[in-house]
């Protein structure tokens, strides 16, 4: 009976041991799964980010195109308003000399005048 109660008490260490065996491995698994998880939660957190880094992005992109199209569009009518003002400034030029010339014409029309009052004024002297 002594040896059996021996046997069984070895068969109980042993079981015992294999019972902290099976604790120390439960533990390090539930460490194991807790590192896993943090992981997890933390790659989501990146993910969550990237997530909102990529909106913003798309917002920013359309916010470019349309600051590039007002841009487009502000250049056209600047150009456009610069062509108007250099035509006018052409316009301007060309009715300065056409005054210019008009001026001319009438200078030499009132010489002509002056001369033939002159001459008929000399002829009726005579």
């Amino acid at each position: 009976m002594n040896l059996e109660l021996r046997e069984k008490n070895e068969k109980m260490l042993e079981l015992l041991e294999e019972i902290e065996d099976l604790k120390v491995q439960v533990y390090a698994r539930d460490k194991s799964v807790n590192l896993q998880q943090k992981q997890i939660e933390e790659l989501l957190d990146e993910l969550r980010e990237c997530k909102a880094v990529e909106n913003d992005i798309k917002i920013l992109v359309g916010k470019k195109i349309s600051l590039e199209e007002e841009n487009q569009r502000l250049r056209k009518q600047l150009d456009a308003k610069f062509m108007s003002q250099h035509e006018k400034q052409l316009e301007q030029t060309d009715l300065v000399l056409e005054n210019k010339t008009l001026n001319d014409q009438l200078r030499i029309l009132q010489k002509q005048i002056q001369d033939r009052q002159s001459d008929a004024l000399a002829q009726r002297k005579r």
